[in-house]
């Protein structure tokens, strides 16, 4: 802000023509179109990046909530099944703890990148809960609901994965970068009387860029900033649900 402020009065004293005010109308017309293009653009970036922040957010939540409703269902099969059972609620574990630990190292850029479409835990779920015998209609139902969420995890997982990964191109970036400094540059240049109103329109104009571009890289990396998750869910889970 203060390189603006500086550049507004140099421009002022060293780039003033004759006629610079009487020029207002092209200007205006040029600061038009490059504030609305401005604005669409960042609208259109901001928007996509929030609706794949509240897609991650929502992802998660339902992840969880099928983890629990496994565990939960574990409970309609009789103790003659307990150690078939007791292997499932382990396995459920060990998925939460891999999530939770390796996976999010994964999702973050601490750790190497998970392959979205199965793991070692999913598939020790998977079988574990094959160990489990339908011995009457009320295990044939909680098995058949078990399979079902099951097939839910290992989808919502891959999603998880997938919107983790997700960025907003360089490209994009460079094109807002750009058009930023173009618009400031024009505010700068504009023909306005009075210096302090000209300071401010460059300033405001400036801050408002700022703050725009930090919270675009805020809500593109969910994992780092003022707007980000953590695995707290997960552990909370493990604590509270699965080992309850």
């Amino acid at each position: 802000m203060v390189l603006s402020a500086v550049l507004t009065y140099l421009s002022r004293t060293y780039l003033s023509y004759e006629g610079k005010i009487e020029d207002v109308v092209s200007w205006t017309a040029y600061m038009a179109v490059m504030g609305i293009l401005y604005a669409v653009v960042v609208g259109f970036v901001l928007v996509e990046a929030l609706g794949r922040f509240a897609s991650l957010d929502q992802t998660i939540d339902a992840e969880i909530s099928a983890l629990q409703d496994i565990h939960d269902m574990l409970l309609y099969f009789d103790k003659n099944q307990q150690t078939a059972v007791q292997g499932t609620r382990e396995a459920l574990i060990a998925y939460a703890s891999s999530v939770a630990e390796r996976e999010w190292d994964s999702m973050s850029g601490k750790a190497e990148s998970s392959n979205e479409f199965s793991s070692p835990e999913i598939n020790m779920l998977i079988q574990a809960t094959n160990e489990i015998r339908v011995e009457d209609a009320n295990d044939s139902v909680a098995l058949n609901a078990i399979i079902e969420k099951l097939t839910l995890v290992t989808t919502l997982r891959t999603r998880r994965i997938y919107h983790a990964n997700e960025r907003i191109p360089p490209t994009i970036y460079s094109l807002i970068e750009f058009m930023s400094l173009t618009l400031i540059a024009g505010l700068v240049l504009m023909g306005v009387h009075n210096l302090w109103i000209h300071n401010l329109m460059v300033l405001s104009m400036t801050m408002a860029m700022f703050l725009a571009h930090k919270i675009l890289r805020d809500i593109d990396d969910p994992f780092s900033g003022s707007w980000s998750f953590n695995n707290s869910r997960y552990l909370r889970l493990i604590e509270e649900g699965l080992r309850a």
